[in-house]
């Protein structure tokens, strides 16, 4: 289903080699709730990211930074 990019998150910026989709948004070597926060205050707009940023916290990448993201993440750090 097709939700405007301004319900759904962010358009991901065209890929940086050297940035891994590991949610690892603060880029401290490890993925925790940490990360999962600060998607959080990206997806309700009280921070913004940069394109490396974007790039790791689009963990299915399917180009855009949204709550599925979000879950995908939660859900691999309790596995």
């Amino acid at each position: 289903v097709p939700y405007p990019e301004e319900v759904i998150g962010a358009t991901i910026p065209q890929l940086h080699e050297d940035v891994v989709a590991n949610a690892d948004v603060n880029f401290d070597g490890i993925t925790n709730v940490m990360d999962v926060i600060q998607i959080i205050q990206h997806l309700l707009g009280e921070s913004d990211f940069t394109s490396e940023q974007l790039i790791a916290a689009d963990v299915n990448k399917d180009g855009i930074v949204n709550i599925l993201d979000a879950i995908t993440v939660v859900q691999n750090i309790l596995d």
